[in-house]
């Protein structure tokens, strides 16, 4: 068997190589137009000026500023009013929690009329601590100052208001019971005062808001 094309002897059933076109791999295009994707930016958040102010007056509402309100004539009235008034075969006035009566130009010593008030005086002059503490953590941020405070699972400001109430209504409470055993040895009768009904009104009016928190929401928006 012979190629009909170029000649060459063949065996029977033999293809003849000069009929093998060669192959060549064909390259493959992609004929779909490729877009690279736009870049993403990240968005970071807002820098923190650090020239913010520490105090929080732009936080207080309408509510916060009655309860500061309240806490601070609670803590005045103690401190500008007689809390006690006396009254002797001449002479009669009145005193605070932190001074004993004047009598004939002579103060009388606070623990000898009785020793009930100087207990309260002691319990006032701790609560004056604790007044400015809350009164500095619900007006100033102080937690750039101390950033563990920020990590508290409790608010510090309402304890700080609840031992502010209750240091204050325990020496109202002392103060009261001094007035019943004060001594007569310098012939004083001794009595409540103008200046221990006003605190005990003010702090009555924030213990009730501290426990009763939606009440004055609910006062206002009445108004």
């Amino acid at each position: 068997m012979f190629c009909v094309k170029c000649g060459k002897q063949l065996a029977d059933g033999e293809a003849c190589t000069c009929q093998q076109q060669p192959q060549f791999n064909q390259p493959q295009y992609n004929n779909q137009p490729q877009f690279n994707a736009p870049p993403q930016f990240t968005q970071q958040p807002p820098k923190q000026n650090s020239g913010d102010s520490i105090f929080k007056f732009n936080k207080l509402t309408l509510v916060k500023i009655i309860t500061l309100g309240i806490a601070g004539v609670t803590f005045l009235s103690h401190l500008f009013f007689n809390w006690y008034r006396y009254s002797a075969i001449i002479v009669s006035g009145g005193f605070g929690p932190y001074g004993g009566p004047s009598l004939y130009g002579v103060s009388a010593p606070l623990g000898e009329v009785s020793g009930m008030f100087s207990f309260a005086r002691l319990l006032l002059i701790l609560n004056v601590f604790v007044f400015l503490a809350y009164i500095a953590w619900e007006l100033i941020d102080i937690k750039k100052f101390v950033p563990a405070l920020g990590n508290l699972k409790f608010d510090l400001g309402k304890l700080l208001s609840l031992i502010f109430y209750g240091l204050m209504a325990t020496a109202l409470f002392f103060g009261l019971i001094g007035t019943f055993t004060a001594e007569e040895g310098y012939g004083v009768s001794v009595g409540i005062g103008f200046g221990w009904i006003f605190t005990f009104l003010n702090a009555g009016a924030g213990i009730v808001n501290f426990f009763m928190p939606d009440l004055l929401k609910k006062i206002l928006k009445q108004q």
